[in-house]
């Protein structure tokens, strides 16, 4: 063989071999909880199939994960929507990639049987609510319902989470307790303790017109639905709320390799992403 064939032949070998794919760091959630264990894991071992060296990031939730991926700390993560159009509008000329969802979370509120609360009506001055701890998903939706709607700035606002903050409730110490999940999660323990018998708790429809809004990107921020939280012999029961996507975020910088392997893997595998 010819010193230039030779050549020729080593380019031709090295064409074949595939270029190493980008490292991506994924800021997820808590240890556990499903942003975590079920969409960081799943959509790593997908991009990983893909050739990406993939590393989960635990984090606080929705606004520790927009932060990172912001400052390029993360290439992706998850994030509620309404978490997303907060955290925008306190940060002007920030922004993350929106590349897709992944199913949707509600916002409960169980009020006190005896609280006078009946409806989001009753939201108001003199209401003592339960948000979770403070930057907690459900902590950062109570946040930005009351940027949506003054009535809700006039509550007591008490950062406290758990059946502890429920049982307060029933108690008579605070009015009511708010949470966010996914509406297919019927076995959710603070939706069963609220529907439990003699809990001291009702739920109550949340859809005032003032609590629509829109993403930088231009859909909604929540859907007011219909969902049904307990199932029974010859009716359901159903409570409206006001529902909103969990979304998949990327970095400005994140390579086109990335986003175009990752809006694939939303895409065409959102199912396996969610573990269904």
């Amino acid at each position: 063989m010819t010193k230039h064939h030779m050549i020729i032949a080593i380019s031709a070998a090295l064409s074949s071999v595939p270029a190493l794919a980008d490292d991506i760091t994924i800021s997820t959630g808590y240890a556990g909880g499903s942003y975590h264990n079920v969409l960081g894991n799943n959509l790593g071992q997908i991009l990983g199939e893909r050739g990406h060296d993939v590393t989960l990031q635990e984090s606080a939730g929705s606004i520790e994960n927009i932060e990172r991926v912001a400052s390029g700390d993360a290439q992706l993560g998850f994030a509620q929507a309404d978490a997303v159009a907060f955290w925008s509008d306190r940060n002007a000329g920030s922004s993350v990639q929106i590349i897709g969802s992944l199913g949707s979370e509600c916002v409960y509120i169980a009020a006190g049987e005896n609280s006078g609360i009946d409806d989001e009506d009753d939201l108001e001055e003199g209401v003592k609510i339960a948000v979770g701890d403070q930057g907690s998903g459900s902590a950062v939706s109570w946040q930005y319902l009351q940027q949506l709607e003054d009535d809700y700035q006039e509550t007591s606002t008490y950062f406290r989470g758990g059946v502890l903050a429920m049982s307060q409730v029933k108690g008579g110490q605070l009015d009511a307790f708010l949470w966010v999940t996914s509406p297919e999660n019927l076995d959710h323990k603070y939706l069963r303790a609220a529907l439990a018998d003699g809990s001291g708790m009702k739920l109550i429809d949340v859809d005032d017109y003032s609590l629509n809004e829109e993403l930088p990107n231009g859909e909604q921020v929540y859907e007011f639905r219909d969902v049904v939280v307990k199932e029974g012999t010859f009716s359901d029961t159903e409570v409206e709320v006001p529902c909103t996507s969990v979304l998949v975020i990327a970095s400005e910088a994140a390579s086109g390799t990335v986003l175009e392997d990752v809006a694939t893997a939303v895409m065409m595998n959102s199912n396996r992403i969610q573990g269904k």
